[in-house]
């Protein structure tokens, strides 16, 4: 047996000790970790080593060579692909099909493949289909709209009379593929699947949105007179994110809130009263005490909110022993505050505001020239 092979056998807890350690750090790192690879990370390619490095030193190589460039994919702050976080359940039956690497071609080689029909059962189950509906597992999106288009090619041909598995394309005219805004894949599927890029047909999307139009796809399909084809079914893409719907909505929000203030404000202003005594004028005693109660309670929820996110800031720049310890402190510095009283610290308050509009200023121009790192697009 090779040397390092029986090395790495037999010292197999031990290079699992360390790979577990790894990630347990990367994982509660994870919102630490850069969204981007640094550019100034130079990778040169290395020399084979002829008799190999075993494991150990592999795992240690990757670590001083490649560890620098893994970014946060798995993170809050990832934007580049929808590919979302892996659970711990779903990261535990990932390291469990690494370690018991089962043949799942055939059902009576192993139970593994038991695990993918309980699985499409439940799902079948959790989205109320049919009993005698069918699936299968495929490696990524992409692959899922492969499968997917060979599906509807072969529907396709079924209703033309032909059996695609033995014919071919040759037998058939173009299919016609319809959507509004396909995904890149669909477009790579098709040149894959040898239907071509060229047959794809866009429809109309609604208006100010990137979403099929519903009415524009009807009016194509009678078009066809029975003709059949298929349909990439869109209801938008995630790079919109409805943006200008959701600035529209925040601006309503904030002028609708602002004119409320005003309002208040005049009263406050005519009557000589704190906004919760002009309440009175309105809502009676007992109103004002159901708005004052309201107001406690929110002044409360947001100080909190605010402590959390302070402390969280806080330990990203020094851990002194985590969010709790810092959130202690931020409460102990706002009960001295209450104590003191704003109106004794008139002069701090000024600072400490122009100091957060500067750190604020200084902020967005990190966090935007963050942003503009070329997004990488799948084609």
């Amino acid at each position: 047996m090779d040397k390092n092979l029986e090395n790495d056998l037999t010292n197999i807890n031990i290079l699992l000790e360390k790979v577990k350690n790894y990630s347990f750090d990367f994982l509660e790192n994870i919102n630490k970790i850069p969204a981007f690879p640094d550019r100034s990370n130079v990778y040169s390619p290395s020399q084979l080593n002829k008799n190999g490095l075993g494991g150990e030193n592999t795992l240690e190589e990757f670590m001083q060579r490649f560890y620098k460039g893994i970014v946060s994919s798995g993170g809050s702050r990832y934007f580049g692909f929808v590919t979302g976080g892996a659970t711990p359940a779903a990261l535990m039956g990932d390291w469990l099909v690494s370690t018991f690497d089962q043949n799942a071609t055939a059902c009576d080689h192993s139970s593994a493949a038991k695990i993918e029909e309980e699985t499409i059962n439940l799902l079948k189950q959790l989205f109320g289909l049919p009993e005698q509906f069918s699936g299968a597992f495929v490696t990524g999106a992409t692959m899922a709209n492969f499968v997917g288009l060979a599906i509807g090619r072969q529907w396709v041909a079924n209703q033309l009379g032909i059996h695609l598995s033995l014919d071919g394309l040759y037998s058939i005219p173009p299919i016609q593929i319809v959507s509004a805004t396909p995904h890149s894949s669909i477009l790579k599927v098709m040149s894959m699947l040898g239907m071509g890029r060229n047959h794809m047909n866009y429809i109309p999307t609604i208006a100010g949105r990137e979403a099929i139009d519903i009415e524009a796809l009807e009016n194509y399909l009678k078009q066809l007179n029975g003709e059949p084809c298929i349909i990439v079914a869109n209801a938008g893409t995630v790079n919109t994110v409805g943006f200008s719907k959701g600035i529209a909505a925040i601006l309503l929000g904030h002028l609708i809130g602002c004119v409320l203030l005003y309002l208040a404000g005049i009263i406050g202003a005519k009557t000589e009263r704190s906004a919760m005594e002009t309440v009175k004028i309105s809502f009676g005693k007992y109103g004002s005490v159901l708005f004052s109660s309201l107001n406690v309670l929110q002044l409360v929820g947001w100080t909190a909110v605010m402590i959390a996110a302070g402390a969280t800031a806080a330990n990203s720049v020094l851990n002194i022993g985590g969010g709790r310890v810092w959130s202690l402190i931020i409460g102990a510095l706002i009960i001295v505050w209450i104590l003191i009283g704003i109106k004794s610290l008139g002069k701090i308050n000024i600072v400490a505001m122009s100091g957060l509009f500067i750190l604020t200023i200084v902020m967005s121009i990190v966090v935007f020239r963050g942003a503009s790192a070329p997004f990488q697009k799948e084609g």
